[in-house]
């Protein structure tokens, strides 16, 4: 066996990767194991709650290590919005079951905090218009202190300032009497203000007729499915600038063509559609703009662009030329890993042309 090694880029947050090795010699071609790998869910500045993502970020805060401040100080700085103008008035308190009385920052967004050095599990949360943007466990304070800075948004509830936006694809597999539809949408908040979904979360519809949707478990704070598996429901606010969520799902056919019904809540911008393991389908309706076909090394696929559709409107099309009877290859997987494979060819084509 031979070890290999092949770096990633421009990889979607919260997404699932599918790969495998392929060997290639004089007397033919071997593929090795199917593979797959979900990158971490997306955890925009200011997001409330999250994991430690570097040694300067826990949860909503970036840290550093002060060796001028005592060992278990905690010093909080709290910027508002995109100006990043420090915000007097927030509550700042440890919470959990090692819960502080709040304290509330000065004029300087500022706000100092005294916790035992040996101390463990502890969480730092600073609460504005009713959002609490919290840490994760905290670490490092033992030997010295540390300056916790968070930026916070003043809260809305409209989600006018929220649209699909470039970037926002699907994927298509064409099986047997089903079609495996990957969404993944870029979900851009242009306002400066915090979306605030509510308890109930905002309803993204799925299309018509859909079965066996899922949305992946690292996901789960950011995005989920009703009980009837039939609207995507975003579950977390949504800070100024850019998130991805993913939604996979399946659409029956039995005749050779079905018609695509979606009704957009939000304004979509460039929206593009491409269709795998058929040669023969084709895509066509009022919200179909334009075709173009991307070849790989040993495959090639068909993209289709689709017509910005205005909050409220819906996206029709039409798949037609699908397969009567099952003539796919069973390994459905492997296809689907051809296609993404093939996707990242387009994104790198659009990244050189910025």
């Amino acid at each position: 066996p031979a070890a290999y090694l092949q770096g990633l880029s421009s990889l979607l947050p919260g997404t699932t990767y599918y790969y495998c090795a392929i060997a290639v010699n004089p007397y033919g071609q071997s593929f090795g194991e199917i593979l797959s790998f979900t990158t971490q869910p997306a955890a925009p500045t200011g997001m409330p709650g999250g994991e430690m993502a570097g040694k300067r970020r826990s949860g909503a805060a970036d840290v550093e290590p002060v060796s001028t401040l005592a060992a278990g100080e905690l010093h909080v700085v709290v910027l508002r919005g995109t100006a990043r103008k420090p915000l007097a008035g927030a509550a700042v308190a440890i919470v959990g079951s090692k819960a502080t009385a709040p304290k509330t920052t000065d004029a300087k967004g500022m706000a100092s905090i005294k916790i035992d050095p040996s101390a463990s599990h502890t969480v730092l949360a600073v609460s504005h218009q009713g959002i609490s943007y919290t840490t994760a466990q905290l670490t490092g304070f033992a030997r010295s202190g540390l300056r916790l800075t968070f930026v916070v948004y003043d809260r809305t509830t409209s989600s006018a300032g929220l649209k699909l936006g470039p970037g926002t694809h699907w994927l298509v597999n064409v099986t047997e009497e089903h079609l495996g539809v990957m969404q993944m949408l870029n979900i851009v908040n242009e306002t400066d203000k915090l979306f605030d979904p509510g308890p109930a979360g905002f309803a993204l519809p799925l299309p018509s007729g859909v079965v066996a949707a899922e949305v992946s478990t690292e996901q789960g704070a950011i995005a989920r499915l009703d009980e009837k598996k039939q609207n995507l429901l975003l579950m977390a606010p949504i800070p100024p600038g850019r998130m991805s969520v993913t939604v996979t799902f399946e659409l029956a056919y039995r005749e050779a063509a079905i018609d695509f019904r979606q009704r957009m809540p939000l304004t979509t911008t460039e929206t593009l559609v491409a269709l795998d393991n058929n040669k023969e389908a084709e895509i066509s309706g009022p919200s179909v703009a334009g075709r173009r076909q991307v070849s790989g090394t040993d495959a090639s696929m068909p993209i289709f662009g689709l017509s910005p559709v205005q909050a409220g409107g819906t996206l029709e099309f039409t798949i037609s030329n699908l397969p009567a009877r099952d003539q796919r290859p069973m390994f459905v997987a492997l296809g689907m890993a051809v296609l993404i494979a093939l996707w990242a060819i387009v994104a790198a084509r659009g990244a050189s042309k910025h």
